[in-house]
């Protein structure tokens, strides 16, 4: 993985390695050290005028990587750091390097070589992923990654003001419990604030605001994903008066096991002896735990007097992630902000 093999050489003969099919290739195995090269031939415009620069930026947020940029057999940059002590930098996934001149002319043909790293989490959940790099002008660069981020805040910006309202709902709502001693809204409260905090953690606007290293950015997901779904279980029991304690267990015990699953696959550097059994756990143990939800707010419409409104938007969230994992909706398709 560090490049002794000349793979970031621009005369190295890649001609034996496969090609990337619509700029996606697959992912390192689960058992691998979670590095792989990938090299570009990108022709560069032959009118272009100004100083020559490279863009590197993430194709997909899900997709993204630490990783080191070559160009001419030259390290450009990086953009985060790799193992041994890996180090996810959003802040930098997006960067413009300048290019020196022996390593790219208009007309000609710049090879470009990037050095990646996936965590184990990345390489047990996803199949395959690409990274965009572009060569040509550097100040049509800038004006195109500044336009970039601004569609990017606008397509984001909704999303990113209602993840703030709910979060400020819940602040609300925890405060006024404590004034009231009404304990539906410390429930509520608990539901909302960890939800709006997951969400404006991997919200693209505000990931790209701190780098972090794989461990720390594992528990800003996992920790406030855990205790909202603890939480909904306690919300769905509260709002619908229910008296079924063992069936709560069932969906308290898919929360924490879903949850576990995830931390034992993305805090490490290197995967596990349980990493295979992690990864077999995630799918079930989700199921589980939608299933349970999904099961007493159907109940509840049946059968008790709740809120119709009130149910349909609990149930919302569980229902939507249920189609997603059995594939009756495409993955592709979003379900609501």
């Amino acid at each position: 993985p560090d490049g002794k093999l000349g793979w970031a050489n621009p005369t190295f003969d890649d001609s034996a390695w496969p090609i990337a099919k619509d700029g996606q290739w697959p992912l390192p195995p689960l058992d691998s050290n979670g590095f792989i090269w990938v090299r570009y031939h990108i022709p560069v415009r032959a009118d272009a005028s100004g100083p020559l620069a490279i863009r590197s930026w993430p194709a997909d947020w899900a997709g993204a990587i630490v990783g080191d940029i070559y160009a001419g057999g030259l390290l450009l940059g990086l953009q985060g750091r790799l193992p041994p002590h890996p180090e996810f930098a959003p802040d930098h996934w997006d960067e413009i390097f300048d290019l020196p001149a022996s390593a790219a002319a208009p007309g000609k043909t710049a090879v470009l070589a990037l050095n990646a790293w996936y965590p184990t989490g990345s390489r047990a959940t996803l199949s395959s992923a690409s990274w965009k790099i572009s060569v040509d002008d550097s100040r049509i660069l800038r004006l195109a990654q500044r336009a970039d981020h601004e569609s990017s805040l606008y397509a984001n910006g909704l999303d990113l003001v209602l993840d703030f309202g709910v979060g400020l709902l819940g602040i609300g709502m925890l405060a006024a419990w404590r004034w009231t001693g009404e304990r539906d809204l410390m429930v509520f409260a608990g539901t909302m604030i960890p939800q709006a905090l997951f969400l404006l953690a991997f919200n693209p606007t505000t990931q790209g605001m701190a780098g972090a290293s794989n461990q720390v950015w594992t528990v800003v997901a996992v920790a406030p994903l855990t205790l909202f779904m603890l939480a909904l279980v306690e919300l769905n029991w509260t709002v619908h008066r229910l008296r079924a304690p063992l069936l709560k267990r069932i969906g308290q015990a898919g929360a924490i096991a879903y949850n576990l699953a995830l931390l034992t696959l993305f805090f490490p550097t290197s995967p596990g002896a349980i990493a295979h059994w992690a990864k077999m756990a995630i799918l079930p143990a989700e199921l589980v735990f939608q299933c349970v939800i999904v099961g007493v707010n159907v109940w509840a419409i049946l059968t008790k007097r709740t809120n119709p409104l009130l149910v349909l938007a609990i149930l919302a969230n569980s229902a939507a992630a249920l189609l997603l994992d059995l594939h009756i909706v495409p993955d592709h398709i979003m379900l609501g902000p």
